[in-house]
């Protein structure tokens, strides 16, 4: 049994709302991708990742890494308790989980992973080697529409203590702020409540398209997403 069978959804936790909150840097905006791969990872701490190669028809490239569950130190959930004391799903596994649904159909706690060899980046190597890993093969090859947003980051650099920290200098990166149905346009949320047009999609796309979000430290950030689907909404995307 994989680890994902334990990130069940609840009716208990609020659901998805939707909030308007190459390797080359993307300008932000609505672009369909393929799926290239799509595959698990665990950090030293013990959190979980999905990681997902992604490709366009006309050749633009992405890859993305969301950390679906917390370390070890905070117990390995796919949740945390905000500020009012409520519980909310994690953003990383929000994007998991809708990733799933919109493309495979199927909730992240419901797949059943499986073990293939890839070439993956090896640091120490400085080179592209075999590594076995934990691939999520019900939505390799499917397409989905993703939100992507620019932003500047603050480039880390390790401190004396062995802790990464902000070292003065900043990036640019692309990171996936929310999916879309490939055909519909529809949001998971949408979908739940039988929407019919994609009124949201056309919002996302006017509030952000060319937009530049500075997410570096001490600087406004852009707008999180919170929520996932109920449990019960599963049939939905069968």
């Amino acid at each position: 049994m994989s680890f994902l069978n334990k990130l069940k959804t609840s009716t208990a936790i609020k659901a998805e709302r939707d909030s308007l909150g190459g390797s080359r840097i993307l300008e932000s905006g609505l672009v369909e991708f393929n799926i290239e791969m799509a595959f698990l990872g665990k950090s030293k701490g013990g959190a979980n990742s999905l990681t997902v190669h992604l490709k366009s028809a006309s050749g633009e490239s992405m890859r993305n890494t969301q950390w679906i569950t917390s370390g070890d130190a905070k117990g390995g959930k796919h949740t945390y308790t905000d500020k009012n004391g409520d519980e909310q799903y994690l953003p990383g596994f929000n994007i998991g989980n809708a990733m799933c649904l919109l493309a495979g159909g199927i909730e992240l706690s419901d797949v059943e992973p499986e073990e293939k060899t890839i070439k993956l980046y090896d640091f120490d190597v400085k080179a592209e080697v075999p590594t076995k890993v934990q691939v999520i093969t019900e939505i390799v090859g499917k397409p989905i529409l993703i939100g992507v947003v620019k932003q500047v980051v603050d480039k880390n650099v390790k401190n004396d203590q062995g802790v990464y920290v902000p070292g003065g200098e900043t990036r640019e990166e692309n990171d996936i702020d929310k999916l879309f149905h490939a055909e519909s346009g529809l949001t998971v949320a949408e979908i739940i409540a039988e929407v019919e047009e994609p009124v949201f999609r056309d919002q996302w796309a006017e509030k952000n398209t060319g937009k530049t979000r500075m997410k570096a430290k001490g600087a406004a950030t852009g707008a999180a997403t919170a929520g996932a689907p109920a449990k019960a909404a599963r049939k939905l995307f069968g």
